[in-house]
């Protein structure tokens, strides 16, 4: 422990000599800190950044890592103070970075109820963040909460992307959901947005299946309208 300790801070001290000190040298630094369960030195560490500036913590990463560790060891409500502090500093944006992390993790449920308690606090996340959970909810077969999440858009001031829009079409149209597609389809002309030809002919099909051709010549149209044309088979 006292060897790696030691490392650590030659290191670090040759970081700092040579000038390249940066997020990723204190992101690399903190999580050899928590990996030897130095919480208080990684703590400490990252206090003297944010006293000089929160030069290096844009992201939220640095921080994340260390809240990461305090909540794995049990230390909840160090972990809730730090990010309350962090947050309050206005210089890391503390959700974000966590969303990140328990996306990478695989811990779905504690997303969502990140975002939703950050709603209830009227903590707006980037649209790059929102519009990669939705993505990865899609993937994931969870449908249901990318539609709920996407229904509150407005009150998340979200601005959905082209290939999120995609996502959320042909999710719906996997659970068999062809008039959920429709209206996200809708959702996303009137926003500028026109999916591929792939995603296009994917819904026209299913429309075309259950006789709806009233809204498959209202999405040719509506194509035509953008020089977006058909497949041959739709």
């Amino acid at each position: 422990m006292l060897w790696r300790r030691m490392v650590s801070m030659m290191v670090l001290k040759q970081i700092k000599f040579r000038g390249f000190e940066g997020e990723i040298t204190h992101a690399i630094f903190v999580k050899s800190l928590c990996q030897q369960t130095e919480l208080d030195r990684a703590e400490e560490y990252l206090r003297g950044l944010l006293r000089n500036g929160g030069v290096g913590l844009s992201s939220g990463i640095v921080v994340a890592n260390l809240v990461d560790a305090l909540c794995k060891n049990k230390h909840f409500t160090r972990a809730a103070s730090l990010v309350q502090d962090f947050r309050e500093s206005g210089l890391v944006p503390m959700e974000q970075a966590y969303v990140y992390r328990l996306l990478r993790e695989n811990r779905l449920e504690e997303v969502y109820d990140l975002l939703m308690d950050m709603k209830d606090q009227d903590i707006i996340p980037d649209d790059v963040t929102m519009n990669v959970t939705l993505c990865f909810f899609c993937k994931v077969g969870m449908a249901d909460v990318a539609r709920e999440l996407y229904d509150s858009r407005a009150e998340f001031g979200l601005s959905v992307s082209s290939m999120t829009y995609n996502y959320l079409i042909n999710n719906q149209l996997g659970d068999a959901s062809v008039d959920e597609a429709y209206i996200v389809l809708k959702n996303a002309i009137q926003q500028g947005h026109f999916p591929g030809r792939r995603t296009f002919s994917n819904i026209a099909d299913a429309l075309c299946r259950e006789g709806k051709l009233d809204r498959v010549k209202e999405l040719v149209l509506a194509s035509l309208d953008r020089n977006c044309m058909p497949s041959d088979s739709t």
